[in-house]
């Protein structure tokens, strides 16, 4: 047990985290987000505007998309500008930030625990890197990660100014960063929430003056582009009815209060997010009965517990991957409680009930994560093979002349700029969910009038589409033939 309390120890575990973490980049599978949200990036950096021709048909996104992830776009946009279109590209800017983030949190945790920084910084790292969910998203072209990075940077000027006492500016700072956040990612808006009503909280009226107004002209860069009132409501439509948010399209009153009934699914979603949330609850807890009068904890303690209430608003989906932007405060208030229990001494750690409790459930969680982290490293996905294996293969025409219905993932390994078109499978699958059409398979008949080519079917969308029950040969509507057939893979050629 005093070996978790130990330099050497935690540095090991450290140093196995990070070897399984870079192994796992190597050939790391694909993310549906790494294309959905690459594709953005790849049309803005070719054209200088967002659109989605994966997504056409979906409230005009095929002719321009305004209600992306602005910032995470253009972050996407500069490195294919630079290194080219590909998943590493994408994956890699996502891991820039990343890295980024790393250098921030160690700055910050040696200054707030100066006196103990030889233990804190390793521990604060395996948190961070022993997460499956960091562990994951850190390498995804989504903009959880730098939402996190820009948040955490708000925080620590907010907390410059009402603890430290700092001048003003400080909290003008922080409403900068609070707005590029939102900028980022609407769940960004969180940040604005939460920073303002500390300000109200702390009666600092004339710094939450500053703050607001700072954070929305910073937060306003999202709507560069918009350039009449029509784009406004494109906006609204494409946010309101967009094919991730399957929830959308209820009423206001009901979409709030569904939200908060179902948010404590995303704490409690599989193992990995409850041994982290056991871990925060139970250390929240032993904070609140023996450390008063601490004017950070309790800054910490609060802004969190405001940022979970905000986003349980601001949130559509109750996915737990939105949770990583509670991390930092995570890492600091459990930090908070490995020091208090350092600091009581050897016989403390070996024998108090809190002592032995919290280092239980510490293990659960990096053995836990750990887990999942090593079972997605074991995953393997050589994008060039697979293409040829699984699209090029069936092809015998000149790919710019054919369009074709795919999983998304594969506009990599150049197919996006080889075809003329290619539209996501996924698109025909909402299209079934949404009883827009009759029979599963009559979304053959809507990819017709896009003059689809070629449609290739995962298992997953072999059944959403109700395919499996076809052979190679078969033949449907008369022009459709499928010939590719097996329990994973489905391809149909229109004849």
């Amino acid at each position: 047990m005093l070996s978790l309390f130990k330099p050497r120890v935690l540095w090991g575990i450290f140093i196995m985290l990070i070897l399984l973490y870079v192994v796992s980049l190597y050939h790391r599978i694909p993310h549906t987000d790494d294309a959905w949200l690459g594709e953005h990036a790849y049309w803005f950096s070719k054209e200088g505007y967002v659109k989605s021709e994966l997504l056409r048909g979906f409230d005009h996104q095929q002719e321009k998309l305004l209600s992306n992830h602005k910032l995470e776009t253009y972050i996407g946009g500069f490195f294919i500008s630079v290194f080219g279109f590909s998943l590493y590209t994408l994956k890699s800017s996502t891991l820039v930030l990343f890295a980024i983030f790393i250098v921030v949190l160690i700055f910050y945790m040696r200054r707030r625990f100066l006196q103990y920084k030889r233990i804190v910084i390793p521990f604060s790292l395996n948190l961070l890197i022993g997460s499956a969910l960091i562990f994951e998203y850190s390498f995804v072209f989504r903009p959880e990660i730098l939402l996190m990075l820009l948040g955490f940077v708000s925080f620590i000027f907010l907390e410059r100014f009402l603890v430290k006492g700092k001048p003003i500016y400080n909290a003008i700072i922080s409403g900068v960063f609070a707005g590029l956040a939102a900028f980022g990612h609407l769940n960004g808006l969180t940040f604005m929430v939460s920073g303002g009503l500390m300000l109200l909280v702390n009666k600092r009226y004339k710094a939450l003056v500053l703050f607001a107004i700072f954070s929305v002209v910073a937060f306003s860069m999202y709507f560069l582009g918009f350039h009449d009132a029509q784009d406004f409501l494109l906006w609204k439509e494409q946010l309101t009815y967009a094919p991730s948010e399957d929830n959308m399209v209820r009423g206001i009153f009901s979409l709030f209060l569904n939200n908060i009934l179902d948010e404590h699914m995303r704490f409690f979603h599989s193992p990995k997010e409850i041994s982290i949330s056991v871990l925060i609850i139970f250390s929240l807890i032993v904070l609140l009965i023996n450390v008063k009068e601490n004017d950070r904890i309790n800054l910490s303690f609060r802004y969190l517990i405001i940022m979970m209430i905000s986003l349980a608003f601001i949130a559509i989906q109750r996915t737990s991957k939105y949770s990583i932007i509670y991390y930092p405060y995570y890492i600091i208030l459990i930090s908070e409680l490995y020091t208090y229990i350092y600091k009581k001494g050897a016989s403390f750690i070996r024998n108090h009930w809190s002592s032995r409790l919290f280092v239980l459930l510490l293990l659960v969680f990096l053995i836990t994560n750990t887990v999942y982290s090593a079972i997605l490293t074991s995953k393997k996905w050589d994008m060039h093979k697979e293409n040829e294996l699984m699209i090029l293969k069936y092809i015998d025409e000149d790919p710019k002349d054919i369009i074709i219905a795919s999983p998304m993932i594969y506009i990599f390994d150049h197919n996006i700029e080889h075809f003329k078109r290619i539209q996501a499978i996924l698109y025909f699958s909402k299209l079934e969910v949404n009883n827009q059409i009759d029979e599963r398979k009559q979304f053959l008949l809507e990819g017709d009038k896009d003059h689809i080519n070629y449609y290739f079917l995962s298992n997953t969308f072999m059944k959403n589409l109700g395919m499996q029950g076809y052979k190679k040969g078969d033949v449907l509507y008369g022009k459709f033939k499928i010939i590719e057939s097996r329990p994973d893979w489905m391809v149909i050629k229109r004849e």
